[in-house]
């Protein structure tokens, strides 16, 4: 019977119950690199976003009764 292993129980095992370090941990003083993103990536981007909402709203605007099945689309 010496030779038996000791039994496991299920927390000894799991590796969600041990702490995790965050990735900067891994290297002392060294930060890892962040992104950036030159002026007119941004605004692009944003401007990008804007011409999709608006052209959401006005879509809405014109065709909600329909997707919502207030109206038949052959009724305008």
């Amino acid at each position: 019977m010496a030779d038996m292993p000791e039994q496991f129980t299920p927390s000894s095992i799991s590796p969600f119950e041990q702490p995790l370090e965050p990735a900067t941990m891994a290297i002392p003083g060294r930060v890892p690199p962040v992104a950036h993103a030159g002026f007119i990536y941004k605004f692009t981007a944003k401007a990008l976003g804007a011409g999709m909402w608006f052209w959401l709203m006005y879509r809405a605007k014109k065709d909600g009764p329909v997707l919502l099945g207030l109206k038949k689309p052959w009724e305008h």
